[in-house]
């Protein structure tokens, strides 16, 4: 649609995994590339550009990046490897940035120059110590190595910040420790090998030189949070925090990680022109404001949203990251790429917008599969389950329901997805299903109400929860009990016929009065031409009594 076109990493049949490593064995980490193929899948976000400056000349302060799995730490890193390692490819994307984004601050921010830069991702568990790292893989290391061991490095359980010193005299050096925490936490802390509290010293020493010396150190570290043991000594020297939840108002915040978002996915997004976008959109925000009501004074705001998240609906996006990830506990946006990736492939060719309507509960490609890989609660695998159960009763019970319930596909995708969320946002009312259906097109009202009541009535797990509709593992028994007497399919057998006919010499013949006068007999459907067979023995006439066959009810 428009030309938009997917990056070719996630072009595949399977989609490759979006965890970013600094670096790895095949030399294909972040950090190995060269730096414009990088940085060209990186947008410039307020958090990189603050860490951009952190690191730049006349700074003084380490840095410390937080954030939980999953959110961008690891590519942040290794966008800051490439800022001080290639400053010029670097200076050269900020000031294409600054073109694209008209803000010539951007292109203006200064890149520190001629430092070596060794980064590495402490979470492979390859060195055990920190200063390892740095006399392996600093061109003085080896020296200094033996210097220490020459002093007797028994009797000093870290190297002393003077060794320190000297090697980073010799070559002024960036030191990026990507999961930090991760690493620190899993140190054993024993009286015979206190590895903790040398790793807590010791990066207390080099936090030290990075502040006392910015010129002979910067020192980058990536945590989880900010209250952990691993963050405590750093945080002693005053860092430069740069955290994904926190800078900035959360509009501007949330408008920054769609950009990002749809730059990480699409080779062009930023090239398709807003008023093209708009037109292709055109009866869906329409729909959207009927349906909801947006006063006249809400909808340009809105209109500029739905344009900016193209060619996925606002709603579908809020949907997914402020209730789905959230009940599911996936990582955040590494997982919403996957699946936004995967939901694009599937059906965002041919529809003008993507919503939840087109996650298919029978087709993984349609981002369902990156969905469930992403969800850690069984309980929302079997929450699936129970919605493509409903799908197949409605199609059981429904004759030619291709033609009577056109978007049941859609329905029960949409409300699938949206009954993951947390707490009482569970759910959906009709418009908001309405507006999901909506494309090229508006959906008629009145064929909608009636559509959406056929799905509701031959479903079991559709409860009505206030105005909303939610999918629930548990059964809702009078749905179930009235889709189960509408599918002719389970009573193939007459067996239901032969109930109903029990149950109405029952409410008849019940009374002892009735009882002693009559004898109430229902009579098959084809009663005109063969009244008696397919009757129990003790109902044919040679077994008739006194009682009068007077009232016969047939069916």
């Amino acid at each position: 649609m428009l030309g938009l076109k997917l990056r070719d990493e996630f072009k595949g049949r399977r989609l490759k995994g979006t965890a970013i490593e600094l670096s790895n064995d095949a030399n294909t980490g972040a950090t190995q590339v060269p730096a414009r193929d990088f940085l060209e899948i990186t947008y410039p976000t307020l958090d990189l550009l603050k860490g951009i400056e952190a690191v730049g000349p006349q700074q003084g302060r380490p840095v410390v990046v937080i954030g939980e799995r999953g959110l961008g730490k690891s590519h942040l890193m290794a966008a800051l490897y490439h800022t001080v390692s290639d400053p010029a490819s670097t200076g050269d994307w900020l000031k294409s940035w600054s073109t694209t984004l008209s803000d010539p601050a951007i292109g203006q921010i200064p890149l520190r120059n001629g430092m070596l830069v060794i980064g590495e991702s402490l979470h492979r568990q390859r060195y055990k110590f920190l200063w390892d790292i740095l006399f392996e893989r600093h061109p003085h290391g080896t020296y200094i190595k033996g210097k220490w061991e020459g002093m007797g490095a028994s009797k000093t359980d870290i190297p002393s910040d003077q060794l320190i010193l000297e090697m980073l005299r010799h070559s002024p050096t960036m030191l990026l420790l990507d999961e930090f925490q991760t690493w620190f936490d899993g140190l054993t802390n024993t009286k015979q090998y206190p590895w903790k509290n040398w790793a807590f010293n010791f990066i207390q020493i080099l936090s030290e030189i990075a502040k006392e010396y910015p010129e002979l150190l910067v020192l980058v570290v990536s945590v989880r949070n900010g209250t952990s043991d691993a963050y405590q000594q750093i945080h002693r020297v005053n860092p430069v925090q740069v955290d994904f939840r926190a800078g900035g108002s959360p509009d501007k915040i949330q408008h920054d990680r769609r950009r990002m978002l749809l730059h990480r996915l699409f080779e062009n997004r930023l090239q398709i022109g807003s008023s093209a976008i708009e037109g292709t959109l055109d009866v869906h925000i329409n729909e959207y404001f009927r349906q909801l009501g947006t006063p006249s004074s809400e909808q340009d705001r809105k209109r500029r949203d739905f344009v900016e998240c193209w060619p996925f609906a606002p709603h579908l996006l809020q949907l997914l990251e402020d209730q789905v990830l959230v009940a599911t506990d996936a990582q955040e946006t590494r997982d919403l790429i996957r699946i936004l990736a995967n939901l694009h492939k599937s059906s965002g060719e041919n529809a003008p917008i993507l919503t939840a309507a087109d996650f298919r509960l029978d087709d993984d490609a349609s981002g369902i599969g990156a969905l469930l890989d992403s969800v850690a609660n069984q309980q929302h695998r079997a929450l699936r389950d129970k919605a493509l159960r409903n799908l197949t009763s409605v199609t059981e019970a429904v004759p030619d329901h291709a033609s009577k319930v056109p978007h049941l596909q859609e329905i029960i995708g949409s409300l699938w997805l949206r009954s993951i969320a947390v707490g009482n946002m569970a759910g959906a009312e009709p418009s908001v299903l309405q507006i999901d259906l909506t494309r090229a097109k508006p959906v008629d009202d009145n064929a909608f109400q009636v559509e959406l009541a056929t799905v509701i009535e031959n479903s079991f797990n559709i409860h009505q929860d206030g105005a909303r509709l939610v999918f629930k593992e548990e059964e809702n028994p009078q749905a179930k009990v009235m889709a189960s007497a509408r599918n002719d399919r389970l009573f193939t057998d007459g067996s239901d016929l032969i109930q109903l006919a029990k149950e109405t010499r029952y409410v008849i013949g019940g009374s002892e009065e009735v009882a002693k006068t009559f004898r109430v007999i229902a009579l098959p459907r084809n009663w005109l031409n063969d009244p008696w067979t397919g009757l129990d023995e003790s109902e044919q006439p040679e077994r008739w009594d006194d009682r009068l066959p007077g009232t016969s009810i047939f069916h």
